[in-house]
C-alpha cells in the first residue's frame, strides 16, 4: 500500500479524466486524497470516476471547462459540498 501522504486532504484535478491528469488524481487518491475529477466533457469523467471508484478510491466528478470563471467556480463549490473543503489543486 502506498504511504497515505495525503491522508484527510481533499484535492481538485482539471484534466482529471485523461492522461496525466487521471495519473495525477489516481496518485493523490491512492495516497489518501479524496479527488474531484473534472474535465470539459461529461463521458470521459464519468469512465474516469467509475475506473477509480472501481479500484477502491475515494473521488467524485463533474464536467467543467475551468478556463470559464462560473465553471471554475461550480467545480469548486461542487468539491467543497462532496468533501467538505479543499485542499489541492492540480491545473
Amino acid at each position: 500500500m502506498a504511504e497515505q501522504l495525503f491522508a484527510s486532504k481533499v484535492a481538485r484535478v482539471a484534466g482529471g479524466s485523461l492522461g496525466i491528469g487521471k495519473a495525477s488524481a489516481r496518485t493523490l487518491a491512492s495516497r489518501g486524497a479524496s479527488v474531484l475529477i473534472c474535465g470539459r466533457r461529461d463521458g470521459p469523467v464519468k469512465d474516469a470516476v467509475a475506473e477509480l471508484k472501481g479500484e477502491g478510491l475515494t473521488v467524485e466528478g463533474v464536467a467543467a471547462d475551468i478556463s470559464v470563471a462560473t465553471e471554475a467556480e461550480r467545480a469548486v463549490c461542487f468539491t467543497v459540498e462532496q468533501f467538505g473543503g479543499l485542499d489541492i489543486l492540480v491545473n
